[in-house]
């Protein structure tokens, strides 16, 4: 008899058939948790430098004209930040690294907005808000013109570099006092510039030596976003003037009035303005290398890149 057959061999009763091959049950496999969503991965790596690019263009172009809701804007973007920490607390790689980073882009989009502003829009703000004079005597009284951006000089005007001087702190601060043949006063307007000059009766800034420039750009006295803790680069060329007073005996004016010599005021506030933006869209592309490397390392752990880099799929922990 063959033994499919015989029923007390199988364990089944005649008559009845034979029971299909069941499969063993496939383990199920779950997604690890701190395997991050496409979309954390490309918020994390994205949110962090768009907050970046939006507050610090906030703060540089919107300061001189809506400082009020500059600084709403920041304070919103930092509350978003704070409301993505407080997401999910059970998680320390996903929502709580993209508030992170979504408050220290804030943060850094504040400061360097702000340096960027006071470097560049704020003077170009200030040219265009104040006065232009044309055909000023360089013995006028520089407290006539105390509200002008940009001064156009008489035809005898010039920038005596004879008499120049060079202060030295980190740069070279220089100034020379701008005269006609017929002054016997004090100095009313110094030409300025850094690191253009030697330290005695040599000075290149600008365009001194360009043949019929007779402009003048006032150099306005800002303290810059730290106020009184940080020197002024006019307080810099105050000392300067000093220093030329006592080595030509000159004698400046109380009041007296800092320009760069130049023989196009208009080009030099447009560049005031393309410098700003360039600076804008550098710290820009800076940021958001920055914030690809950052988003990268607080959405993986060593393991996780590990296993990202084998092509398989990280082990929960």
């Amino acid at each position: 008899m063959p033994v499919a057959s015989d029923a007390f061999l199988v364990h089944i009763a005649p008559g009845r058939a034979s029971p299909a091959r069941v499969a063993p049950p496939t383990p199920r496999t779950e997604t690890p948790k701190n395997d991050p969503s496409t979309f954390l991965r490309v918020a994390t790596v994205l949110v962090p430098w768009i907050v970046f690019a939006i507050v610090t263009a906030c703060f540089l172009f919107l300061s001189h004209i809506a400082a009020v809701v500059v600084w709403i804007v920041a304070l919103l973007f930092l509350g978003v930040g704070l409301v993505f920490i407080a997401v999910d607390r059970q998680s320390k790689t996903q929502y709580i690294g993209l508030g992170i980073l979504t408050v220290l882009a804030t943060v850094l989009g504040v400061l360097i907005g702000s340096m960027l502003f006071q470097e560049y829009l704020r003077p170009f703000w200030m040219y265009l808000d104040t006065a232009e004079y044309n055909n000023v005597v360089p013995a006028d009284p520089a407290a006539a013109h105390a509200d002008a951006g940009r001064i156009v000089f008489s035809r005898d005007a010039i920038v005596q570099t004879l008499k120049s001087a060079g202060y030295r702190n980190g740069a070279t601060y220089c100034v020379a006092p701008i005269m006609d043949k017929y002054m016997t006063g004090r100095v009313q307007f110094w030409a300025v510039g850094e690191d253009c000059c030697a330290a005695r009766e040599d000075m290149w800034c600008d365009d001194i030596r360009v043949p019929g420039a007779r402009s003048g750009v006032v150099v306005f006295d800002t303290e810059g976003i730290f106020g009184a803790m940080t020197t002024s680069a006019a307080d810099q060329y105050r000392k300067a003037i000093r220093m030329a007073e006592a080595q030509f005996e000159l004698s400046s004016a109380p009041d007296a009035m800092l320009v760069r010599w130049v023989g196009d005021p208009q080009q030099v506030q447009q560049q005031y303005w393309k410098e700003g933006v360039g600076a804008w869209l550098i710290v820009c592309a800076v940021f958001l290398v920055f914030s690809i490397v950052a988003g990268v390392a607080v959405l993986y752990q060593p393991g996780d890149l590990k296993s990202l880099r084998g092509g398989g799929t990280a082990e929960p922990k």
